[in-house]
Parts: C-alpha cells; structure tokens; sequence
C-alpha cells in the first residue's frame, strides 16, 4: 500500500533524478531488514547527507543537486505534516552552522531557511553550559562528549545526549575498575541536582543508570542522597 511518505518520495525522485541510485540502494536496505516502512525517511537522510557534504568538500560539483533537493523540499514543506517532519528531520537538521563557506542555506527559500535559522540561534537553557563546564573542570576527558554534542552556531551542549553519552563512558570505566571520574562526575551531579538543573540530572543521567545485576552497577554505590532520591522516584514510582 502506498503512502503519504512513498507519494513524497517519489516527487523527490523526479525532481531530483541523481537520487536515484542512494534510492535503490537504500530501499534494498530497508528490504533486507525488513524497514520497508522506512524507506522514504531513510533515503532522505542519507541522500541529504551525501548533498550537504559533497557541496562542503566541492560546491561547484555539487551545486545542481542541492539547488534541486531544495527546491522540491521548499515546495513540500507546508503541504502534510508528516512530510513536514521528515524532512526537518532528514534534511534540516543536517544543515551546518552559518560559518560554513560557502552556506549551503543560501539554497532554501522562504519555507525552509528560518527553521535553520532557529536551530543556529539556539541557546542551552540557564545553567546547563554553567554545569557541563564544572564537569569538564572535573574530568577533562568529557570533553570529547562536550564537542560531539554541540548545537547551533554558538556551540551549546545538548545536555541530554551529553549525559547519556558520559553515562556509558562512565558504566564501562565503573566495570574496568576504573572508578575515579565516576566519583568526580557523580560528586558534581549530586551538588547541582537541585531546583531547573534537577530534570536534565534525571533524565538525561539518572534515568539511564545500570539495573542491579547490570554492567557498571557499580556505579550506584557512588550515588548521594540527592541522586539516590531522583532514583527511587523513577524505579519506585
């Protein structure tokens, strides 16, 4: 049965005959593994991905198919809000921050650019960047979490994918016999976990700590009182 997002896909393809081949490659993909569902989505990524990095390494070779995806998703978007949210997601949100030269943003119309423009101008909430940097002051090897989950073009730490991303770090070490940067991060979380800074210490960190029995339980044994709290409130309800 076709859908909505096959339907959009297909626009895309004739708009945009030098997709064509990521097309079949990735639905023999999504065959194989049984995501046929997900073919358009899937496609998009990917093929955006190809576009944005192909104009950043070699713009005049890869001018014609950016100009093309963008102007069939400048007419799509608006139209279905399904479509709408894969192709923020699949080619929005790849888009690079505007010191980028030459811009690949200077390609979307009036549809598409200030959503780019809104994701560039976003800023962490109060206290979250206060916060990542006392933990990297605290175990300077987060810093490579810190870097890979920037956003926008001031460079503000996804808070969230951070924690999940130093939690497994911190489980693995916790398991080596490794225990001193999970003292020194826990120690941090445990003062700061308090008042707007409570939620993302929850979710983001808290929430995806090891089951007793699990790899790096270890870890809970260096939990505080604050910590231990937000604990029992998510496993005991």
């Amino acid at each position: 049965m076709t859908t909505v997002l096959d339907e959009f896909a297909e626009r895309v393809l004739a708009a945009v005959p030098a997709a064509h081949e990521r097309y079949e490659a990735v639905a023999a993909q999504c065959r194989e593994e049984g995501l046929d569902e997900a073919t358009p989505e899937i496609f998009l990524a990917r093929y955006s991905g190809d576009v944005l990095r192909g104009f950043a390494a070699d713009p005049a070779s890869w001018r014609a198919q950016l100009t093309d995806l963008a102007a069939v998703l400048e007419h799509e978007f608006g139209r279905d809000p399904e479509v709408d949210s894969v192709i923020d997601f699949a080619f929005l949100s790849q888009f690079p921050g505007s010191s980028a030269h030459p811009d690949p943003a200077q390609y979307l119309g009036p549809k598409l650019r200030p959503p780019v423009q809104t994701a560039r101008d976003w800023r962490a909430a109060p206290g979250y960047m206060d916060l990542v940097h006392q933990l990297l002051a605290a175990v300077p090897a987060l810093q490579r979490w810190a870097q890979e989950n920037t956003y926008g073009d001031h460079q503000d730490v996804l808070i969230h994918t951070f924690f999940g991303d130093v939690l497994a770090w911190l489980t693995e070490e916790v398991e080596a016999g490794r225990t001193d940067e999970a003292r020194a991060v826990i120690d941090v979380l445990e003062q700061a976990c308090t008042g707007s800074l409570a939620e993302p210490i929850a979710s983001g960190f808290v929430e995806g700590l090891p089951e007793p029995g699990e790899d790096g339980q270890q870890i809970l044994e260096f939990l505080g009182p604050r910590l231990r709290a937000q604990l029992a409130l998510q496993r005991d309800g």
